[in-house]
């Protein structure tokens, strides 16, 4: 099984307890306004896990189709849109490497590093790929990954948390040959430190450079980068890399 069909169970929404919906709406009103969306345009939401941005994208588009790989985090992102009577969302269960949409959405999204899963550097440019043909043409699209520069400089090789009765312990490492960033995930029981589950993620970081020629092998155009929601200019204390590009008409 690969580290990205296990990690994003009942358990991920504990260990990145730390994302809130202030910070989803900002990415949502960046969005909205670098994509220029509207109640005539469709959205995708790739990788949407619990849904916080497309629930959030809902009242803004005429369509939003939020896409994950995650049972448990679909089921969440349900509820959420049920709860806020979201009548134009809907939710896909599917690996984005088999992402079959053509020609379909005006504007399609990734938040939060849910770019560079897999092994081989084909895989990456065929969810690329995927990316560019489900989009209309003009269509445009947002990769929000990691910036390397502030990834090297601010690594935190270990952490540890508690959650209700888990204790959690993360490691990370940064492997410099193979450009990925590995993070070790530990959860026990509180009361006798007895181990639920453990796991790797293992996950790509790509430069400026290299995801710009990449983009570029797919097709897009017009490629901008920012270095955070406020539309700064990224810089090596960006913590993010968020990525804009264009299908040609």
């Amino acid at each position: 099984m690969n580290w990205y069909e296990e990690a994003f169970d009942e358990y991920y929404l504990d260990i990145y307890d730390h994302r809130d919906d202030d910070d989803a709406l900002k990415d949502v009103m960046f969005a909205k306004d670098i994509l220029e969306l509207n109640h005539k345009k469709t959205l995708l939401d790739l990788c949407c896990g619990a849904g916080r941005h497309s629930v959030l994208f809902s009242p803004l588009v005429k369509k939003v189709v939020g896409y994950d790989l995650s049972i448990p985090l679909l089921n969440v992102a349900s509820q959420n849109a049920l709860k806020q009577k979201c009548k134009n969302l809907f939710l896909l269960r599917g690996n984005m490497l088999h992402l079959d949409f053509n020609d379909c959405f005006d504007a399609v999204c990734s938040f939060f590093n849910s770019f560079g899963y897999f092994e081989k550097l084909e895989d990456h440019i065929k969810v690329l790929t995927n990316i560019y043909l489900s989009l209309n043409s003009g269509g445009c699209f947002l990769l929000d990954i990691m910036n390397v520069d502030y990834l090297k400089n601010n690594l935190i090789p270990i952490s540890k948390k508690e959650i209700e009765t888990y204790v959690i312990t993360e490691k990370r490492s940064i492997d410099e040959h193979y450009s990925i960033v590995r993070k070790e995930v530990l959860i026990q029981l509180k009361s006798d430190l007895s181990e639920v589950k453990k796991y790797i993620e293992s996950v790509h970081f790509f430069s400026k450079p290299q995801i710009t020629e990449m983009l570029l092998t797919v097709g897009f155009e017009d490629i901008i980068f920012f270095g955070s929601t406020d539309g700064a200019s990224v810089t090596p204390y960006s913590k993010r890399l968020l990525v804009v590009c264009k299908k040609p008409n």
